[in-house]
């Protein structure tokens, strides 16, 4: 289809689509054929992919802790966004620390009333992957 012309852009995201070496292949497509291209959620994960691929254009971040609240428990810092754009971390990785001890409380739920499934559990309360009017979106720096 991309080779078609018929995609206007693309949007991936690595943790459900074979990971970072996936995303990086359907980045150079993207690039080949000059298809911006997205990332779906996990901003902490996908910034440094955006910022590296010539196409990449815009991220997707929840700015809700009851929506997403591994985004705002699981690290120690964050990514910063400022006026719609994310810093892309320096550090070594990912630019991620996770808290101490943290991450022993996240876990793989069944699922809930309503159908959908929760990828974890977070203080008890789940976090799913669904769309959200509450999302924001975050260029890159």
């Amino acid at each position: 289809m991309v080779a078609e012309g018929l995609v206007d852009y693309l949007i991936i995201d690595s943790t459900w689509a074979g990971g970072l070496t996936t995303w990086r292949k359907a980045a150079v497509m993207a690039e080949l054929y000059q298809v911006p291209l997205a990332a779906h959620h996990d901003p902490q994960i996908h910034v440094h992919a955006v910022a590296a691929s010539p196409t990449g254009f815009i991220l997707e971040s929840f700015a809700d802790p009851t929506r997403d609240p591994l985004w705002f428990e699981l690290f120690r810092e964050r990514p910063k966004i400022v006026d719609g754009f994310m810093a892309v971390p320096d550090a070594p990785g990912l630019g991620l620390e996770l808290r101490r001890g943290h991450a022993r409380e996240v876990r793989r739920p069944a699922p809930v009333a309503g159908g959908q499934t929760p990828v974890a559990s977070v203080s008890g309360r789940p976090c799913h992957r669904a769309a959200s009017s509450a999302s924001t979106w975050a260029r890159i720096l």
